[in-house]
């Protein structure tokens, strides 16, 4: 479920902290999420990078059990990053790791970092978080995105590379 879903694709969302954290509300409580009668074991919940109310909403009106933390490997992305590390540190949320995306692209068999090379990961490092791993530049990601189809639960879109990417994060998170 997006917000994304629920206004007009040309509409800006200018929403100061009480609409943010209504609307927040209203995704979480509101929305039917069981699907085939099953109930939900664990939510994600993409938020925007860096701090403020809707961090403060989601720790103070809801059981956060932990979070993984997305970032880029570019310089300017730590920024951003090293402030959320802050934020879920201050309200006592457990980071539960650090998934590096876009890491690089693959081109003939060779790692292209256009990004920057291993950025997220150094902050992982230095910050004494587990580092799940990288996600590399795939255009079937791209692909996927710009369709609005959900990656892996559509056939069209599902490849070993993609399945093994994922299948390593999931597994480095159990451990």
């Amino acid at each position: 479920m997006s917000i994304a879903n629920l206004i007009d694709k040309n509409q800006a969302g200018i929403w100061r902290g009480p609409m943010v954290s209504k609307i927040l509300h209203q995704l979480i409580k509101q929305v039917n999420w069981q699907f085939d009668n099953h109930e939900v074991d664990a939510m994600i919940v993409d938020m925007p990078p860096g701090t403020g109310d809707i961090y403060l909403s989601m720790a103070e009106k809801f059981a956060v059990d932990g979070a993984i933390l997305v970032s880029t490997p570019q310089s300017i992305s730590s920024i951003d990053l090293i402030k959320s590390i802050d934020c879920f540190r201050k309200l006592k949320i457990e980071i539960w790791g650090l998934i590096q995306n876009m890491a690089y692209l693959m081109v003939d068999n060779k790692k292209n970092y256009l990004f920057g090379q291993d950025g997220a990961k150094k902050i992982a490092d230095s910050f004494d978080i587990n580092f799940l791993g990288d996600i590399e530049i795939l255009p079937e990601i791209s692909q996927a995105c710009e369709n609005k189809i959900p990656l892996l639960t559509n056939s069209q879109y599902q490849n070993k590379n993609i399945l093994a990417v994922f299948d390593k994060i999931y597994k480095k998170f159990k451990e």
